[in-house]
């Protein structure tokens, strides 16, 4: 590397330290800037703006996009627009619902300017339009972003992001000051949005809230007739208290409503196997392919060989040329390590334990276990073993990101309440994958992690173990994603259906 191109990557480096990632092309000179692209360090965003990124990243890779798109607006808009505008109600209830899917159309309101759109990165894009009435008289900042309130914003929602984005209402609806609320109501006469928001109270199973909209509103002169805006097909939600976090009251709502979708798809539980040994057989004999399969989603180039010498403790780098790839071969000695874990949860599952309880108690061992090889060996930090993730991590081209890290044991709480509530062990396999690895709780592994957990819990109402191979890497990652993204659980649910089938 030239002694120029170092010098200008470390001035673009502090730069991208102080902003957030992101580069103004007036921070560089022509010819760094210039160099910069032409070595792949900035990744265009419109005209004039980039993010700086690492030059190892694949053409067409929107993660980096996707991680920093409120980074930008952030900057871009104070630039442009200082104080002067307000995301839309709609956007502003990404923000607020702590959604971790980016939206395919930011909408801003400002006090200047005219009509434009931005076509931004990832098929994203953001909308600026002028109309002053519209900024409310007190905003609120999210993220450094100028926001409706929330309960200006779920009054002021159109219609049909109520049907659409069901899930960020819904944690509105759970975190909202009631009493602000309903104030707002009365001072503004909202006689639609009462409709709504009384009908919304009432389809999430809070009908004394419902009522005090419709009796205030009635003693305001206003005929209030509740409607549920998330339309006919809806499933019922309940929810009897205010969550800790919207973080939290996300997993609690996410579980409710996907779990229906599941139980359509999959047969009635089997039952604990009258003869575990028989099961523990068959897991044993197909764990080759397993261990095969899942470390190769994950990337690690392996080989049904090297996990078998691994498993009858042959592996050895100085005998045999492909065991001097050592990470990879750890990775499979982790595995093995992880599994024999696991094999001791399902025991407990069949000496009739809770299968959520003995979950919560247990997999903090098998993520131990899948790791400690690479410890001894001195490729990862001891510290990485120590409990769930303390900054933040990003899944590859997917519009979902992760939450942020400080919300994580609060999302692991309600994650495993509604495992050891759940009495169908279809739901508990194939929400306990998703969920868990839509929480992310650790730095790496849990892709491994989440099918440790689902084979797990079809384990405990008797199903068999599946394995993911490999060249359903797509379809798998697919259906994760349009669960994670579009609140879809069908896709993955149907993906597993259909794998046990075979």
């Amino acid at each position: 590397m030239s002694e120029f191109l170092t010098d200008t990557l470390k001035k673009a480096k502090k730069l991208a330290l102080k902003n957030d990632s992101i580069i103004r092309s007036d921070d560089l000179t022509r010819r760094e800037r210039e160099l910069l692209l032409e070595e792949d360090f900035l990744y265009p965003i419109i005209r004039g703006w980039y993010l700086l990124v690492p030059n190892t990243i694949q053409a067409g890779d929107t993660t980096a996009w996707y991680c920093n798109v409120w980074n930008f607006m952030k900057q871009y808009l104070n630039e442009r627009f200082g104080d002067e505008y307000c995301l839309s109600p709609e956007t502003s209830m990404y923000l607020h619902s702590r959604s971790g899917t980016v939206p395919e159309q930011i909408v801003v309101i400002a006090s200047t300017g005219g009509s434009m759109t931005l076509n931004l990165p990832g098929n994203t894009s953001a909308l600026l339009y002028k109309n002053t009435d519209s900024i409310p008289d007190e905003t609120i900042k999210i993220d450094g972003l100028q926001c409706f309130p929330l309960e200006l914003s779920l009054i002021r929602l159109k219609p049909k992001y109520y049907e659409n984005h069901q899930l960020n209402v819904e944690i509105g609806l759970s975190q909202v000051n009631f009493n602000n609320l309903l104030r707002t109501l009365l001072n503004k006469g909202h006689q639609q949005a009462a409709n709504r928001l009384s009908g919304s109270f009432k389809s999430i199973n809070q009908p004394e809230k419902a009522g005090k909209i419709i009796e205030a509103m009635q003693a305001a002169g206003h005929d209030v007739q509740p409607i549920n805006p998330f339309g006919k097909t809806a499933p019922e939600i309940n929810i009897s208290h205010s969550p800790s976090s919207p973080a939290a009251a996300r997993i609690e709502l996410m579980w409710d409503s996907m779990r229906d979708p599941v139980i359509k798809l999959f047969p009635a539980d089997p039952g604990i196997p009258e003869k575990p040994k028989v099961y523990f057989h068959e897991i044993e004999t197909i764990y080759t392919q397993d261990a095969y399969h899942s470390l190769s989603i994950e990337g690690y180039q392996v080989t049904e060989e090297l996990i078998k010498r691994i498993r009858k403790n042959k592996w050895s780098p100085g005998n045999h040329p492909g065991d001097e790839n050592q990470k990879n071969a750890l990775a499979a000695k982790g595995y093995q390590n992880a599994f024999n874990e696991v094999k001791q949860t399902i025991q407990k599952c069949f000496d009739g334990e809770n299968p959520g309880k003995v979950l919560e108690q247990d997999h903090q061992n098998w993520f131990r276990e899948l790791f400690k090889p690479m410890i001894k060996a001195n490729l990862l930090e001891p510290a990485s073993l120590a409990g769930y993730r303390n900054q933040p991590v990003y899944i590859q081209n997917a519009r979902h990101i992760p939450p942020r890290h400080t919300n994580v044991t609060d999302m692991m709480e309600v994650y495993f309440d509604k495992l050891k509530n759940e009495p169908k062990a279809s739901v508990r396999a194939v929400l306990g994958h998703f969920i868990f690895v839509y929480i992310h709780p650790y730095m790496d592994g849990n892709g491994r992690m989440g099918r440790f957990i689902m084979n797990t819990m079809f384990a405990s109402g008797g199903f068999h173990w599946l394995v993911i191979e490999k060249h359903k890497r797509n379809t798998y990652m697919n259906t994760l994603e349009s669960a994670s993204s579009d609140n879809n659980i069908e896709p993955f649910a149907l993906f597993l259906r259909n794998l046990m089938k075979e």
